[in-house]
Parts: C-alpha cells; sequence; structure tokens
C-alpha cells in the first residue's frame, strides 16, 4: 500500500501545481516511522471505508436530486474516522537529507523493480532475487522538470538502467539555462526512500518519470524538480544541519498537524513565474527589496549586474590602465597573479552556460539579506554578481525585468529549516 503517491503523466508542459492529487487512500502519518505498516495498513483501510461511504453519499445525492430537483440534498462530504490521523501526527515521510560535494542538497531513492547490469548478469545465472537499484537526486527548486542523466537512463551495454520510455518532454529550464530540444522521458516505477531501515521502508512514489538530458545533474543520477515537490500539498520541510542537528528532508500530504512548526517561521508569498512554474520570491537586499529565484540546486546566490547596481554593490574591481608599455606589463603580471588568487580563494567563478563560459564575481563588500520583515540571513554576506544566461531565459526574470537574484543554499542555509509550498515559502 502507497503513502504519498505522486503519479507523473509524461506531457510537454509542466503544470505549477501538483500533476495529480494525492488520495487520501494512500496518506499515512509517519513522521515516526519505527511502526510505519502497522500505521499504513491501518490508515488504508480506514481512508477506503470513507472512500466507499462518500461514493455511497453522492449515488444518494444524484437519486435525490433526479426524484425531485428543487430539493435541498444532504452534503455528501462523508465523515472522516477520528483516527485517521494517528496521535495528532501529521501525515507525512521524513528521510535523511544527503550533501552532495557538500553544497547539494540530495535524497537517495531505491527502485526495488529495477536492475543494474550486474544485477541482470546475476538474474541471467539463475540469481532471479538480485535487483533494486539506489539512486542519488539533488532536491532543486529551480529545475522545471525531474531530470536524470541519459547514461543511467541509457541501455544495459552502456552501463544504463535500460529505461522505458513513456514520452517525451521539451522546454526543460533551470537557472543555468534552457535545454533545447526534446529529451525523452522515461518511467523508473515505484521507489522507496533509500535511507530508512530497510524493514521501514514503504513504497513512497508510485508511477516516477524523468527527462534524459545529457547532464542531469552535478554529481548524482538526475534532479527532483519543483513539478515533484508541488505535488506534496502539505509542502517539503528542508533541515540544513547545523547545531548538531542532522539534516533530513520531510515530505508533507497535506498541512495538517504542521500550523505549530510553521508558526515559528516567517512566512514569505511565492509567485511561480509564467511559463516554467519556477517559484520567485522577494529578497530584501541592504533594505531593497529585489526579485528572486529560489534555487536549492545552486549552492551559491547570484545577482545580475541590474540588481548589484541596485542595492548599491561592486564587482572585484581590475587593474587600472596606464600609457606606459613597461607599467602595463607589470601590472598584466600583477593583474594574472591576482586573477589566479581569486579564483583560489573562490572569489572569482567560471560556470558552464549553454553558449559558453559565464564567469561570476563575488562582491567586495559585505550585504544584508533576508525574506520579509523579521527572516535576516545576516549582514556578513557576500554574493557573486553576473549574468546567468537562465536569468535572461526565465520570464519575469529576464533582462527585460531588470534586477534580479539566483537565492541558492549558501545563503539560505543561515536559517536552520525551510518549508517549501507551491504558494509560500517559511524560513
Amino acid at each position: 500500500m502507497g503513502v504519498l503517491v505522486c503519479a507523473w503523466a509524461p506531457s510537454s508542459t509542466v503544470p505549477c501545481t501538483e500533476l495529480r492529487s494525492l488520495p487520501r487512500s494512500f496518506r499515512v502519518s509517519l513522521t515516526e516511522v519505527s511502526d510505519a505498516r502497522r500505521k499504513a495498513e491501518r490508515l488504508a483501510l480506514l481512508a477506503q471505508r470513507a472512500a466507499l461511504e462518500a461514493e455511497q453519499a453522492e449515488l444518494q445525492a444524484q437519486q435525490l436530486r433526479l426524484e425531485n430537483p428543487v430539493t435541498e440534498v444532504p452534503s455528501t462530504s462523508a465523515p472522516v474516522a477520528a483516527d485517521v490521523i494517528v496521535d495528532n501526527e501529521p501525515m507525512a515521510l521524513r528521510s535523511p537529507l544527503r550533501w552532495i560535494g557538500g553544497v547539494y542538497p540530495a535524497v537517495a531513492l531505491s527502485f526495488p523493480m529495477l536492475s543494474s547490469p550486474v544485477q541482470k548478469a546475476r538474474q541471467l545465472r539463475g540469481e532471479a532475487t538480485v535487483i533494486g537499484v539506489t539512486l542519488d537526486f539533488i532536491v532543486d527548486t529551480a529545475a522545471n522538470a525531474n531530470t536524470i542523466s541519459a547514461q543511467v537512463a541509457g541501455p544495459t551495454v552502456q552501463g544504463g538502467l535500460e529505461l522505458q520510455q513513456v514520452g517525451s518532454l521539451s522546454g526543460v529550464v533551470g537557472a543555468a539555462g534552457a535545454f533545447g530540444g526534446t529529451s525523452p522521458t522515461y518511467s523508473l516505477g515505484v521507489a522507496e526512500l533509500a535511507d530508512l531501515p530497510k524493514e521501514e521502508r514503504i513504497p513512497f512514489i508510485s508511477g516516477l518519470t524523468a527527462s534524459a538530458l545529457p547532464i542531469a545533474a552535478p554529481a548524482a543520477a538526475g534532479l527532483l524538480g519543483v513539478s515533484f515537490l508541488n505535488s506534496f500539498p502539505g509542502g517539503v520541510e528542508f533541515v540544513w544541519g547545523s547545531g548538531g542537528v542532522p539534516p533530513s528532508i520531510t515530505f508533507f500530504g497535506d498541512s495538517a498537524g504542521t500550523a505549530a512548526s510553521r508558526a515559528e517561521l516567517s512566512a514569505v508569498k511565492v509567485t511561480s513565474l509564467a511559463g516554467s512554474c519556477l517559484p520567485t520570491v522577494p529578497l530584501r537586499i541592504n533594505g531593497v527589496v529585489v526579485n528572486a529565484l529560489l534555487d536549492t540546486g545552486s549552492p551559491i546566490t547570484v545577482l545580475n549586474k541590474a540588481a548589484a547596481t541596485l542595492v548599491g554593490l561592486e564587482e572585484g574591481s581590475g587593474a587600472a590602465e596606464t600609457s606606459n608599455p613597461l607599467a602595463s606589463f607589470a601590472a598584466g603580471v600583477k593583474s594574472r597573479v591576482k586573477s589566479a588568487q581569486a579564483v583560489a580563494r573562490g572569489d572569482v567563478l567560471t560556470v558552464g552556460g549553454l553558449h559558453g563560459p559565464v564567469q561570476l564575481t563575488r562582491t567586495q563588500s559585505a550585504v544584508a539579506m533576508s525574506l520579509g520583515d523579521s527572516a535576516s540571513f545576516g549582514n556578513d554576506l557576500r554574493p557573486y554578481v553576473g549574468d546567468l544566461p537562465g536569468l535572461a531565459l526565465l520570464d519575469g526574470l529576464g533582462a527585460s525585468a531588470g534586477p534580479a537574484v539566483v537565492l541558492g543554499t549558501d545563503v539560505l542555509r543561515r536559517r536552520p529549516r525551510m518549508i517549501y509550498t507551491a504558494h509560500e515559502v517559511f524560513v
């Protein structure tokens, strides 16, 4: 019996809201998963009974309307059993949050019905029970689709899982830009949270799909994008891991039971960009509000040049020009040395763009950043400045929109945790 079921139908577009509502018969309360299976079976039976009662009430209401169209019919809402919520816990499932390379938040998913090339070879030798693979996926709020490495999805003879293609997707975008053309979409099937003890794992996702890209994610099998996150009506909580608290990620089937947790945080409205559905938030920098792309897949925060000018920031400066040839030569050598030192310190980064490398320069002066009036990230932040190709391609954050920011995890992790929903973010 499933828990939080996300159905992924292949499509040429990705909706901003969840792709399909989570049936209540597939949601259980699993904040603590020591007795997960018992609770899951119990809740599933209760929910199925409630669904049958609702269906019966609806049939009765339809019959009454046919017999007497002007008669007011009773409500068709089925009574919810008092013990559908066990111990007043929210309907949720929690897993450890991995940090790939120390900078990319990821979740490990186990696919019990898939086989690696080595496992398939062993199956041919008669070891039929050898099955199941685990893959890491970066959780990226600035990707509008799930992605998977083309090599991982590819044929067995090339080291892939030989996934079944179920469709195709065009218009995959993110902060790094848009990927041209149409990408094949593959079925990954049923998934479990791999970092839970094996005896406590239960089906977490059914019918998960991902589109294959040449490079789907840095150091991971792929990305879980905003369409995936928006499929959890209660939101997704990121505990970054600080102060001795281990990092974790929690998926909420609905918002019941989360009010107390959210009350401790500051709420900020999320606005979805037209076309891409990517989430933006109003970020306050040195007292000036700038539109920011919420990007858990970016380890750095980047301002475009218009935003840097607006908030009074400067990029790292180069050497002054001079007409003296020898002085120019000496200045050039010194400039190259300083540039190399800046790269070594991380003050200058070169990131790949679809049309070539893009250089980002760290600001010389520190700034204050916050979401809302009370969610401060501190006043000693030194973001990067540069015009990322993705900003120019995202409707609402392009050059014509003026100042814009990519808000990455270097800033977000200044707060202990974040709850993301399709309409609000809590920090």
